[in-house]
């Protein structure tokens, strides 16, 4: 297909429509002769996990059902280390501080 015959305008008609436009136009259609060649070999990849059609049902493959019940990662009980009293007496660095006074839940309401 040459470039001919995809517009179907005289040189005027497109000179008037790209006047107009007040730019130069631009089909978004597309042709084989435009496109890149498809003549490129078949891909030569390696075997993967599921190459194979004998043995490889969906479940074994599955990775959802690979998960399992929840794991305890973290445990924010008692320290287990009891080494170094010393460090556990020392006063911490840093102090809760709310600003303003606090109010005092238990006490008894004067009246």
């Amino acid at each position: 297909m040459t470039s001919g015959a995809r517009t179907r305008l005289t040189p005027f008609m497109e000179w008037f429509r790209d006047f107009f436009l007040m730019r130069k136009y631009n089909n978004a259609q597309r042709y084989e002769d435009l496109m890149a060649r498809r003549t490129q070999p078949p891909p030569n990849l390696p075997p993967g996990v599921a190459h194979k059609m004998s043995e490889n049902y969906y479940y074994t493959r599955d990775v959802r059902r690979q998960c399992g019940p929840p794991v305890q990662v973290f445990n924010a009980g008692p320290k287990q280390i009891t080494e170094g009293g010393s460090h556990a007496a020392a006063s911490p660095l840093f102090t809760d501080f709310t600003p303003g006074s606090k109010h005092n839940w238990d006490a008894d309401i004067k009246r």
